[in-house]
């Protein structure tokens, strides 16, 4: 199986992170087919060889966008495993009817950031327009943090939905969101996901709480009038060698033996939302507190809870209330922290007082 390639072409790929050309490989590696690529300078249908270094170069950097790719000798090259392509007729296959109506998916190959896409568009956009890429260059987590994500081993998504009440009415969002997310995974057989307020999923690796996806929701609108709010979903799906770059614990689904594709994915994490949103817009967080308090992943566990401006603020971690806010009980009695600019973490602990703790979390309900 051989493809030619204008050597022009792959290079501004690869300089703008471009995944038409991986895009390629993959339809046509989807068993593991051997591949052979042409590089070639010029035009598509009448050019000169490239030197090996350039070849080499180009699947290098290929390669760091998290594909890989393994040489056959006097073949050429192969991606090392089946790349799983986002198909929007494949994620509306993987629907029902009714989140089929709610939902209108798009899917673009590659940009800087699905939540700046739509926030930039979203007075024009309707309620339930969905943005899913296969490569985000420049994601966005809570409190300017970078996402990281890698092509074929992430899945990125932004919803736009668009709520009558204000954005004062919108406490707890990112929290019900987190518990949509958690119920879809949960169906495709994940076990032992859990909830870390205010906006993650994460889950037992190596004996850590590590983390398995995030939330992002920023919010436009008058606080009493209409509201939009785009909703950024983060999931780790199979990172790889990727995850060894990251600066915090991380887990994945297919360490969770979870290795359903990213469309049916998609599609269970989008009707599991719609049950979320409606209920929400009905009643709030409120109804959806106990369930959440019932995956908190440091429910009883001492924390410690950093602000914008203020000392960290420590004690016991006690749940969330119908707002969202969480209940911490410390040496002046029980106080809420509300979401924001914060972060909440474990406070140290040693010996075997950790064990204890670790011993604690993997006994909770639905915990591994």
């Amino acid at each position: 199986m051989t493809i030619t390639l204008p050597w022009g072409s792959l290079l501004r790929g690869i300089v703008q992170a471009n995944i038409t050309v991986l895009g390629s490989l993959a339809r046509l590696a989807k068993e593991r087919a051997t591949v052979r690529v042409l590089l070639s300078v010029g035009s598509a249908d009448g050019a000169t060889g490239l030197a090996p270094t350039g070849i080499d170069l180009a699947i290098t950097t290929i390669g760091e966008l998290g594909v890989a790719i393994e040489a056959e000798p006097q073949h050429g090259y192969r991606l090392r495993q089946r790349f799983d392509l986002i198909d929007v007729a494949d994620v509306a296959a993987a629907m029902t009817q009714d989140a089929r109506n709610a939902f209108d998916v798009h899917l673009t190959d590659v940009t800087g950031s699905t939540n700046s896409d739509l926030m930039r568009d979203a007075e024009h956009l309707p309620s339930g327009r969905v943005l899913t890429t296969e490569l985000q260059i420049a994601g966005r987590g809570r409190r300017g943090r970078a996402w990281t994500a890698t092509l074929g081993g992430s899945l990125t998504c932004s919803i736009l939905w668009k709520f009558a009440r204000g954005a004062s009415s919108l406490s707890g969002l990112s929290l019900a969101v987190g518990l949509a997310v958690a119920r879809a995974v949960e169906r495709l057989g994940a076990v032992g996901v859990m909830l870390k307020w205010p906006n993650d999923l994460v889950a037992i690796r190596n004996d850590t709480w590590s983390k398995l996806g995030g939330i992002l929701i920023e919010i436009t609108g008058a606080a009493n009038g209409p509201a939009n709010a785009v909703i950024g979903i983060g999931l780790n799906v199979a990172l790889g060698p990727a995850a060894t770059g990251i600066d915090q614990a991380v887990t994945d689904l297919a360490a969770l033996d979870v290795r359903e594709p990213r469309n049916r994915l998609l599609g269970a994490l989008l009707e599991e939302l719609l049950v979320v949103l409606r209920a929400f817009e009905a009643s709030g967080f409120a109804p959806l507190a106990s369930e959440w308090n019932a995956r908190h992943a440091f429910h009883g566990r001492q924390v410690i809870v950093s602000r914008e401006g203020v000392p960290p603020l420590d004690g016991t971690a006690a749940g969330v209330d119908a707002s969202g806010a969480l209940s911490l009980r410390t040496a002046n009695g029980l106080e809420a922290t509300v979401s924001g600019e914060v972060s909440l973490r474990l406070a140290p602990q040693t010996g075997s007082r950790d064990q204890q703790s670790r011993k604690m979390d993997k006994a909770r309900p639905g915990s591994s």
